[in-house]
């Protein structure tokens, strides 16, 4: 007779963390706020990702009358790269530049 033995301890394990996770999502939905959060900051560094395509002529004429220029593509003053927020709840994660609408 042959006799196999499963060690599924690990399993388990995983299966349960898997279950408590699954019944609270929030701190997963806080995790994910944040990432999106960085993701959106890294954006504004890195002048879009892909990159995009330079601003034309006229746009940079523009912003070197206001005083805008020279500056970042994806920024004229920064207040909307500074006003990006994150929240998360129990089912939701989100990231807007300004205000959340609740």
């Amino acid at each position: 007779m042959i006799k196999i033995e499963v060690d599924d301890k690990d399993v388990r394990a995983l299966l349960e963390k898997v279950k408590r996770r699954a019944e609270d999502p929030a701190p997963l939905m806080r995790q994910i706020a944040g990432i999106m959060a960085d993701e959106v900051e890294q954006n504004f560094e890195k002048e879009g990702r892909p990159r995009w395509k330079p601003l034309a002529k006229s746009t940079i004429r523009q912003r070197k009358r206001k005083g805008h220029w020279p500056g970042k593509m994806l920024q004229v003053s920064g207040k909307l790269a500074a006003s990006i927020t994150e929240k998360s709840g129990s089912n939701s994660a989100q990231v807007a530049g300004g205000k959340i609408l609740t």
